[in-house]
């Protein structure tokens, strides 16, 4: 009786955290000791004034409060007795990096491009905002490079989709 109780409020995770697609992947054993650690932290931060040493106690507070850690959830780890919800979340990470790639490389090859015919990137707009450019250059900036992101993400998408379907 007294172990479900545990796991039950163990397995209560607040609001924000389903908002954030945050699942529980920290087991009771493993939240006590972040916990401890977190507050061990906090004490010797405040201590020797380390603000490295604050926010790393925080965060361990956090992750053990919440029963969720990130790194956990990137590689795929649960320590929760709680069976796992979602079993796509590496997939969607990956789809997530894809895309990434994806966009990264259309703005090296957009800068590339940008150079060889002489018009500004999006840097060289930021550096000097009171440049008047060529009308071209102005359609460049502000709809061939986010015209062009968009397409490679739903490039990346389409290629790292199952059967077509979005994830």
């Amino acid at each position: 009786m007294i172990n479900n109780v545990i796991i039950t409020l163990h397995c209560h995770t607040p609001y924000f955290c389903y908002y954030l697609n945050m699942i529980n992947n920290i087991g009771n054993k493993d939240r006590i000791l972040r916990i401890i650690l977190g507050v061990a932290l906090l004490f010797l931060g405040i201590l020797y004034k380390s603000g490295i040493s604050i926010l790393f106690g925080a965060f361990s507070i956090f992750e053990g409060v919440t029963s969720w850690c990130a790194l956990y959830q990137i590689l795929g780890i649960n320590t929760c007795p709680v069976p796992k919800r979602n079993k796509l979340q590496v997939k969607k990470y990956f789809v997530l990096f894809t895309q990434g790639i994806f966009i990264f490389t259309i703005a090296l090859l957009l800068n590339i491009f940008a150079k060889a015919v002489n018009w500004s990137t999006w840097y060289d707009f930021l550096q000097t905002p009171k440049e008047i450019l060529s009308f071209d250059n102005y359609i460049f900036l502000f709809i061939l490079y986010p015209l062009s992101f968009g397409i490679s993400s739903m490039a990346a998408l389409k290629l790292t989709s199952s059967k077509g379907k979005q994830v």
